[in-house]
């Protein structure tokens, strides 16, 4: 019982100190980006725009690769009024990861929002073409579609993401 009680307590230790020794070769930085996004909301749901500007970009600043970061500061530039600021954002967190369905999303809406129905079609479009393995780009494809009026080819990209 006693040697049991003792490995324990050992691997109680080492799972300890694997775990600070994670945060650490992670960095402080991952972190403060978890904690300057979440403030960036804050913000952002109490129309702080400004501050949720500034929280946005020092979790950026801290976790250049995450695009939902630099996604979250792409539609607080559209709430600002930044709209060709926001547009070259949303295309940032594409290079980071050209998958990520909200600034593919983001993007369009503002491309619609502005009068560029078509420019949003192509948009939409060549993600779905390029990357048709990805369910998301046939749902967005489905969204506009339905925005459009095109219900039959709305439901066509429906089945489509079913299918993935």
């Amino acid at each position: 019982m006693h040697s049991t009680r003792n490995r324990f307590s050992v691997l109680c230790n080492l799972a300890i100190l694997f775990s600070l020794g994670t945060l650490t070769l992670s960095g402080c930085n991952t972190m403060h980006g978890v904690a300057s996004n979440e403030m960036g909301n804050g913000y952002y749901q109490r129309g702080d725009y400004a501050q949720a500007h500034a929280a946005f970009t020092r979790a950026i600043a801290n976790n250049p690769t995450n695009p939902d970061y630099v996604h979250n500061l792409a539609v607080v530039m559209e709430k600002e009024g930044d709209l060709a600021g926001a547009e070259q954002t949303y295309r940032n967190a594409l290079r980071v990861d050209p998958t990520h369905q909200p600034s593919h999303h983001g993007l369009a809406e503002l491309m619609i929002s502005q009068g560029r129905q078509q420019e949003a079609a192509q948009h939409i479009t060549a993600w779905r073409d390029t990357q048709p393995y990805i369910a998301e780009s046939h749902l967005e494809m489905a969204w506009l579609l339905q925005q459009n009026g095109d219900m039959t080819g709305a439901e066509q990209s429906l089945k489509a993401a079913a299918n993935i």
